[in-house]
């Protein structure tokens, strides 16, 4: 039963083991899950994830998860209304999980600024870490498969 079991976990949590580790600490399996939504219910995602580990046998340690709580990208406090020359109207979003992206590209695309605005520099800075998680995650080839069949 607990070699099905961790079978099922390895093929479920498959994403947050390209980050993570069965035996990781806390911090490191809850960086493995910051591109999950809604963010407020992380906690409990990663309560589970180490409860099935530990279950399954796949953890060693018995230390429960911490109460800490990652706070809700929605329970910011209402901005002041302020007189000022930026566009005012806010296009919104909603971020779904994909499972073609990489967790590294969706969490990088959900950090671009709710405002719409930003300046040079933090685009620059956004433009060369994107970049570097960009050649991270996708493979970089000299010639497509496909390509290299028609010759």
């Amino acid at each position: 039963l607990k070699e099905e079991m961790a079978a099922w976990i390895k093929s479920v949590y498959g994403e947050i083991l390209l980050f993570a580790d069965f035996n990781d600490d806390e911090t490191a399996i809850r960086d493995a899950f910051r591109g999950y939504h809604p963010v407020g219910q992380q906690h409990r995602m990663i309560t589970l994830f180490m409860g099935l580990c530990r279950a399954a046998g796949l953890r060693e340690d018995d230390q429960p998860v911490s109460k800490k709580r990652v706070r809700s990208s929605t329970n910011h406090a209402i901005p002041r209304k302020t007189k000022s020359t930026v566009r005012t109207t806010k296009k919104h979003f909603v971020s779904a999980p994909r499972r073609d992206i990489h967790p590294a590209v969706a969490g990088l695309i959900d950090s671009l600024p709710e405002s719409g605005t930003w300046t040079k520099e933090e685009r620059d800075k956004f433009l060369i870490t994107f970049t570097a998680v960009l050649d991270f995650t996708v493979y970089v080839v000299k010639k497509k498969e496909e390509d290299s069949n028609d010759e």
